[in-house]
């Protein structure tokens, strides 16, 4: 990661964040991550008015990082996953943009997911996606819930994606 943060109420105003633009998809390569674990997660994290690009994997990643946001973010350009929260609750992406996710050797790719981390993990719970503008994820899907609970999905916009937004059950059973 460019900066892993396991510390709770960690906030990024403003700033750039450049990835070492590998050529092809690297696990966990994030621009930003805001890492808990299922028995510590972190609370009160926040990114705001931030650039992530050329990163392999997640451009903004939060996980199990309870309370936590991502505001007025633009993420561009990443391997994987533009913004996404994995086993947290009570998190919000408000009027962010993410353009460009293209997989390498991944396979799929996300301009936005919620999703739990490991099977057995905490699902994603009180959540919102609102105002976003996602673009050019062309091999996967713009915005996906994989099962999580209890989300509102606002007045988005989405395009260029192969799916737009994915609504339903996950990998894991949930719906």
């Amino acid at each position: 990661a460019v900066l892993k943060a396991t510390a709770s109420r960690v906030r990024m105003f403003g700033g750039k964040v450049v990835g070492p633009s590998a050529a092809s998809y690297v696990l966990d390569e994030c621009g930003l991550w805001f890492y808990g674990t299922s028995g510590s997660p972190v609370t009160d994290c926040l990114a705001e008015d931030v650039e992530v690009t050329d990163v392999r994997s997640y451009g903004i990643l939060y996980e199990y990082a309870n309370r936590s946001k991502a505001h007025r973010c633009y993420v561009h350009d990443v391997g994987y996953g533009g913004i996404c929260n994995l086993s947290s609750s009570d998190w919000s992406a408000v009027d962010n943009d993410v353009v460009t996710v293209t997989p390498g050797t991944a396979g799929n790719a996300y301009g936005m997911y919620v999703s739990k981390r490991l099977t057995g993990d905490t699902t994603p719970t009180r959540g919102s996606m609102k105002l976003n503008r996602i673009r050019g994820v062309a091999v996967w899907e713009g915005l996906d819930t994989h099962g999580a609970t209890y989300y509102t999905i606002d007045n988005n916009v989405v395009s260029g994606c192969k799916v737009g937004i994915q609504v339903g059950p996950d990998s894991f059973g949930n719906v």
